[in-house]
């Protein structure tokens, strides 16, 4: 079997799926692959969640592309990709649909493949249209007249369509697809088609509150109908005649004849062209065929679903006798996408694409003081886990551009994150000259900048602008720069990271300073600040390398105008006319 589903706005494609797995649990059907016909990323990771929770994961999926980021209202299929285990994150990473289905085809015996279509025909006529490829060198419609044995599809209102409602959605939605797919489809496959008249009639879905909180086809439904509720049957009404027959339910139309759509989705039933094609009547009480369908909707998986990933991870971590303690309250919904669960000592947060992780202690502290997962840390992606240096602790998080909380005995816990943890991260984090975050990331004064200082000894900062980006600087280069007023100072903000001269003796940052801005350090110097027209004209000597050497004083007044000294000589600027003179020692 191949399931063709629109799962996206209606939670009877989630029935229909249901079925499908209770089916294959029972060894009534092989379900071969599932394509989702609706172009939403998240049709295809929520089928995912669903089979997954049967134990049934790996059924491959395909997806039309490409998918954007559509959501029904009420919404369930987002939910489910993001709530429940699933073994795709979106549908663009799933295979394409029309290449899979190829692949499957190809790969099936002749004349063995029963297609059920529960949505828009827009897959099934891109594959009637696909050319050879290196799955079959059979083009669309000749390789479904071989491989494929029957068609069933909710589609439809019989014997014509409602001229007050109009022609019936799924081939309302595309009826170019509709038109080419039941109109051409070969006459060698026989096909059966339900109408919306049959599904209407059968309501289902109740009986799934009695279901795991587990069960994401519960889920489904209560999103759109509320708990113990029950919704109209068309797709699972498909997908149980397709994979067990009329079974007393059901019955053919009795007069000959064939399905004809017209352009914009209307149909009827034309008796004056004979195909091996009928629709679908009932034979039994609506509440016969209700009860049919929602004792397998309603079957438990016999392959025990996977574990809720929190209460896993947390008897991965030794359960209440863990330094978490026993749980507190309930598990809960921080944002959309996410899952939380606190205890005594601790909480565990989760999302599909982060995992399950816990967060306790200091660190906790400081996670909930900045907001939790809805903050611009987002969610946590390991355990607190120890530095390599033996002294520090530390949990990253999801936050854009990477985000962590680190934390010592002596520095408490800090947050950082974005281009300075980067920046810090290539440096080599705790191991490199700056040491442990001793500050959460901070805004400026001037509403420019970000920083975090560091545990060095003789301090460390990275400072952080739209325009410079990232940069460190430490030591006695950032005392002479916190000593003019930083980056209010005529220095501006660091464009550099501290930074080795080219003969291997001083060290330096550049800084946005208007005409060009540094501090210049050597051991026997110290550490000097050059700027403007003074800085401009050492520059354009060969800065270090000239006779000068290195600045031995950072640009100080003399009677009309600014000088700096140098190891062999100095350099003045003349406030009058901005001339600058170079004087030897």
């Amino acid at each position: 079997m191949i399931i063709d589903t629109d799962i996206y706005g209606s939670a009877d494609d989630a029935g229909a799926l249901a079925i499908a797995n209770a089916m294959q649990d029972n060894g009534q059907v092989n379900i071969l692959g599932v394509m989702v016909n609706y172009p939403s990323k998240w049709g295809a990771p929520a089928v995912s969640a669903i089979n997954t929770y049967y134990g049934h994961g790996g059924i491959p999926v395909g997806s039309i592309k490409p998918a954007a980021d559509d959501v029904s209202s009420p919404d369930y299929a987002k939910y489910l990709a993001q709530n429940f285990p699933t073994q795709i994150a979106d549908g663009n990473s799933a295979p394409e649909a029309v290449a899979l289905y190829r692949k499957l085809l190809a790969g099936a015996t002749d004349h063995s493949v029963v297609i059920v279509a529960i949505g828009l025909e827009t897959n099934l006529a891109n594959l009637m249209n696909s050319p050879a490829d290196a799955y079959s060198s059979l083009p669309g419609t000749q390789l479904i007249a071989q491989k494929v044995k029957s068609l069933t599809m909710m589609g439809g209102e019989f014997p014509a369509s409602n001229a007050t409602d109009g022609p019936e959605y799924n081939w309302k939605a595309d009826a170019s697809a509709a038109t080419q797919v039941v109109n051409t489809w070969p006459t060698s496959v026989p096909a059966e088609f339900e109408g919306y008249e049959v599904g209407a009639a059968v309501s289902t879905g109740a009986g799934l509150a009695g279901t795991p909180a587990t069960n994401p086809v519960r889920a489904a439904y209560e999103r759109m109908i509320g708990a113990g509720n029950s919704m109209n049957s068309w797709d699972p009404i498909a997908m149980y005649d397709a994979g067990i027959g009329h079974n007393g339910l059901f019955a053919d139309n009795p007069d000959p004849g064939s399905v004809l759509v017209a352009a914009d989705g209307g149909d009827k039933w034309d008796t004056t062209a004979v195909k091996p094609q009928h629709y679908l009547v009932a034979s039994a009480s609506a509440s016969q065929i209700g009860t049919a369908l929602e004792s397998l909707m309603d079957q438990l998986p016999v392959q025990p679903p996977p574990a809720d990933p929190i209460v896993a991870h947390y008897d991965q971590l030794g359960g209440a006798g863990s330094f978490l303690g026993k749980p507190a309250g309930n598990e809960y919904v921080p944002t959309s996408g996410g899952k939380a669960q606190d205890y005594e000592h601790g909480s565990i947060y989760w999302t599909q694409a982060s995992g399950a992780h816990e967060v306790h202690g200091d660190i906790l502290a400081k996670y909930r003081q900045y907001g939790g997962p809805a903050s611009v840390l987002g969610y946590p992606t390991t355990d607190e886990t120890g530095a390599p240096d033996g002294v520090g602790r530390y949990n990253h998080f999801t936050g854009t551009g990477g985000a962590s909380i680190y934390w010592t005995p002596t520095t408490g816990a800090h947050a950082i994150y974005g281009a300075i943890r980067a920046k810090w991260v290539a440096l080599g984090s705790e191991r490199s000259p700056l040491g442990y975050p001793v500050t959460d990331e901070t805004g400026t004064p001037d509403g420019k900048g970000r920083y975090n200082h560091f545990s060095r000894a003789d301090g460390g900062s990275i400072y952080w602008t739209a325009t410079t980006g990232a940069q460190a600087i430490y030591g006695a280069i950032r005392a002479k720069w916190a000593s003019m007023g930083w980056e209010r100072s005529v220095l501006g903000y660091p464009t550099t990271d501290e930074t080795g001269t080219p003969d291997g003796t001083g060290r330096y940052n550049h800084f946005t300073g208007t005409g060009g801005a540094s501090i210049y350090w050597t051991p026997t110097t110290g550490a000097q600040a050059i700027y403007g027209a003074i800085r401009a004209r050492w520059a354009s000597m060969g800065w270090e390398r000239s006779f000068l050497g290195y600045p031995t004083s950072s640009e100080y007044g003399i009677p009309g105008g600014r000088r700096n000294d140098f190891q062999h000589g100095w350099i003045s600027w003349n406030a009058s006319n901005g001339a600058t003179t170079v004087g030897r020692w």
